[in-house]
């Protein structure tokens, strides 16, 4: 039966391979776009006869579609020559047709009409999609949902694995009103989902009027690379409904990953089962959030949050200089985590999986619901709802603890422990919803008789947090004792930080806040008025950044 199950993903992939990925969909003609007269997909001894593809050298100019009788001809030898493309090969082949303009590929920008952004420079990230990444993920998708056939079922979730494509630009603030004006031109109220706009774009100059963008590409199948790249924004073609519907369709999460709060804290009660955190660490992984709370021997635990510094402000990259954290990466995959929870599903929180170990994905997730998440995040969410790994808790209830009190007791049953998660809720000094609805976990530390209080809030800002002690009937975070804080979204100017202190002075300072940031006051991260009121709260104010060896900040417990 298994062999059974693999034949018959080989021959989908085959299909796939033969009919898609290397017959392409779509041209953009560029004169400037040179190949050699005898370029094309080979094979080469010295890449284990894998598809690869040449150097472009040569003067002499030739369009894409010269090349399509010849890559059709190459495919049968291929095949029967050559092992199985992996998950990891197709998705890079994907990438290489979108940046030759062989595939028709879609923006997915946040709605800028949802947004009042004051800033001179605007950093945004957007995700890309390919007519091609959506048949793969389509065809993948479907073998995982088939009912019928498990043995084929459990084969192609061993062979996919989720991947990352998105672009990031810095925009002035002029672009950026064009962009605003282009998106109420294709705003329609009776869209499913209004968070974001959809437009056809493309790597190479189209003869179209256009929007032209200049940035970086974050594509990952397994490591995560930057590729500095200018992107166009077609302005005359639109993407019709039954397009937008259907990218939409593809990545909808089932509802049945929503849980009741007793019955999200209750399977985290049994995951948890009764450990104590032992330590934290904080990660130096940039402008994002990776902190693994240890509660066994040999590195076992959980993550909350496994982020990654994706969003880099495409300006302030020089040439040669490493961004890609690979040495914090290599200590993060160390540890065994039983399961993960996630602040929320923004990238600079999420990419670090692409790094890890494939059984990072055969854990549990606990998170918020992802129904306005990005599609590269639902891309992650939708695999791990068809492992049956995801679990979310419901955002449209409003701020407030979830469940109740976790309780961690000693083998004399005497309280050592305890933890609490929130959910915040909606607060007008972030226009984001993920990040004010994220989840918060708290932890009380009972050891020796002495009472520790960590707060680790993700982007949750300061006023979201108050609104879900108060509707918890608890104290607001000025009134709250924390002798460790894991500051919210990498200390940026939209947290409402003067909540933290309400006008109050601490006379006797105390405690650690933990930024997880690049420790740049100009990039606002941190700000410079949200670094003074930690600073007149807490003893000491550090940032990830500034953790070398090891790559992170250890809270002891």
């Amino acid at each position: 039966m298994i062999r059974t199950a693999k034949k018959r993903l080989n021959i989908e992939i085959e299909r796939f391979v033969n009919d898609i990925l290397l017959s392409p969909d779509y041209f953009v003609k560029d004169t400037n776009y040179k190949l050699d007269s005898n370029a094309d997909i080979v094979y080469s001894e010295n890449n284990s006869n894998k598809l690869i593809e040449k150097n472009y050298k040569s003067d002499t100019t030739v369009y894409i579609e010269t090349l399509i009788n010849k890559r059709k001809e190459l495919v049968e030898e291929y095949i029967a020559n050559s092992p199985q493309m992996t998950n990891h090969e197709i998705c890079h082949q994907m990438f290489r047709n979108a940046f030759r303009g062989r595939t028709k590929m879609f923006i997915q920008m946040y709605n800028c009409m949802k947004s009042n952004i004051k800033e001179d420079i605007i950093t945004v990230q957007c995700s890309l999609v390919t007519s091609q990444m959506l048949k793969y993920d389509q065809m993948m998708l479907k073998a995982m949902n088939d009912k019928n056939d498990n043995e084929y079922r459990n084969e192609v979730l061993k062979y996919y694995r989720p991947y990352f494509f998105s672009f990031i630009a810095e925009i002035k603030r002029s672009e950026y009103a064009s962009i605003k004006k282009l998106h109420e031109k294709l705003y329609s109220k009776d869209r499913m989902d209004d968070s974001y706009i959809w437009m056809q774009c493309s790597f190479l100059p189209p003869n179209d009027e256009h929007i032209k963008l200049s940035g970086y590409v974050a594509e990952s199948a397994s490591n995560f690379d930057k590729i500095k790249a200018e992107l166009y924004l077609i302005k005359n073609k639109n993407l019709s409904q039954k397009e937008i519907d259907e990218i939409l369709e593809t990545y909808k999460i089932k509802s049945k990953c929503i849980r009741e709060d007793r019955e999200f804290i209750d399977f985290l009660e049994k995951k948890i089962n009764n450990m104590p955190l032992l330590s934290i660490k904080a990660y130096r992984i940039g402008n994002g959030n990776c902190i693994f709370m240890r509660t066994g021997k040999k590195n076992k635990g959980f993550f909350y949050d496994i982020g990654f510094n994706c969003k880099h402000r495409p300006q302030k990259i020089k040439h040669g200089v490493t961004y890609n954290y690979s040495d914090t990466m290599k200590k993060i995959v160390n540890n065994k985590p039983n399961f993960i929870v996630l602040s929320h599903w923004d990238m600079d929180h999420i990419a670090g999986i692409s790094a890890t170990r494939k059984d990072f994905l055969d854990v549990d997730w606990f998170a918020p619901d992802c129904f306005d998440a990005c599609l590269d995040a639902k891309r992650l969410a939708l695999f791990l709802s068809m492992k049956d790994h995801l679990i979310l808790a419901d955002r449209k209830q409003g701020g407030r603890l979830i469940g109740g009190v976790i309780e961690i007791s000693s083998t004399k049953k005497e309280k050592i422990g305890q933890y609490k998660f929130y959910i915040g809720e909606k607060s007008g000094c972030d226009f984001s919803y993920p990040n004010c609805e994220g989840i918060v976990i708290e932890y009380t530390c009972f050891f020796g008789g002495q009472k520790k209080v960590i707060l680790m809030m993700g982007d949750v800002n300061y006023a979201s947090f108050n609104k879900a002690r108060q509707n918890s009937g608890e104290l607001e975070i000025a009134d709250t004792h924390i002798d460790y804080l894991v500051v919210p979204h990498h200390g940026s100017g939209h947290t409402d930080y003067i909540k933290l202190t309400d006008g109050r002075h601490f006379k006797t300072k105390v405690g650690k806040a933990i930024i997880c940031c690049i420790n740049d006051v100009q990039s606002d991260r941190p700000n410079k008025k949200h670094l003074e009121v930690l600073e007149e709260r807490f003893a000491e104010v550090v940032a990830t950044e500034g953790a070398k060896k090891p790559p992170y900040i250890r809270i002891p417990l």
